[in-house]
C-alpha cells in the first residue's frame, strides 16, 4: 500500500491543479501508471499534460549524490508542490558510506522545504507482520514533519493492512490504529 498512498498523496495535488513528481526506484513509469490505474487514479493525463513527472532510477550502481542532483534539477525545473520518493530503502542500500545517509537525508529534506515541496517517502520496515517494527534509519524523527506507519496484522488467519499516525510535529493527531484497505476505488 506504500505506493499507493503515495499515488494518492500526489493525485491531491493534481486535482488542484499542482504539479507533482514521483522519484522511484522499484516501478517503471508504466507499471507506476498500471498500479495507478488499478484503484481508479487517472495519471495518464496529467503525465501527458506536463503536470506530473515520473522519474524512474534503477537502485543499482546509483550515486546518492549524483541522484540529489539530479532530483533537485528536476524539482527547480518543474517546481513541484508535492514530490512521492518511492522506496527509501533503495537510497539506503545504495549509499556508499551509511554513516552518511541521515545528513544526506536530512540536507535532502530541508532543501525540498525551503523549495516549498511537500515530499513523502515510502520505506519498507520489517518485519512485515508481527509486533516489532525496526526504523530504516536512526535518528529519523528529528528531520520529518510527520510519520505514518501502514503496517500488516494477522487475526483470524488473515492478513489486515492498517494505518496509523505516528507523529505530526505541532499538532495533536489521532493515534488509533485503522484499517487500511485498497479496492478498484481506491
Amino acid at each position: 500500500g506504500k505506493t499507493l498512498m503515495g499515488l494518492s498523496f500526489l493525485a491531491t495535488a493534481l486535482r488542484r491543479h499542482e504539479p507533482a513528481m514521483y522519484a522511484g526506484f522499484y516501478e517503471s513509469a508504466p507499471r507506476v501508471l498500471a498500479s495507478a490505474e488499478g484503484i481508479g487514479l487517472r495519471l495518464r493525463g496529467p503525465v501527458d499534460a506536463g503536470l506530473l513527472h515520473l522519474d524512474w532510477q534503477a537502485p543499482v550502481e546509483m550515486s546518492l549524490d549524483v541522484w540529489g542532483h539530479r532530483l533537485f534539477d528536476a524539482v527547480r525545473q518543474r517546481r513541484p508542490t508535492r514530490l512521492f520518493i518511492d522506496g527509501f530503502n533503495a537510497l539506503r542500500d545504495s549509499a556508499a558510506y551509511p554513516k552518511r545517509l541521515a545528513g544526506f537525508l536530512t540536507a535532502l529534506l530541508n532543501e525540498l522545504r525551503a523549495q516549498g515541496v511537500t515530499t513523502l517517502i515510502s520505506a519498507e520496515l520489517h518485519p512485515i507482520v508481527g509486533a516489532g517494527v525496526d526504523v530504516p534509519i536512526a535518528g529519523v524523527s528529528p528531520m520529518v514533519e510527520s510519520t505514518i506507519l501502514l503496517r500488516y496484522v494477522e487475526l483470524r488467519s488473515h492478513l489486515y493492512r492498517l494505518i496509523a499516525i505516528i507523529k505530526v510535529r505541532g499538532s495533536g493527531h489521532q493515534t488509533a490504529m485503522r484499517e487500511f484497505r485498497i479496492t478498484k476505488d481506491g
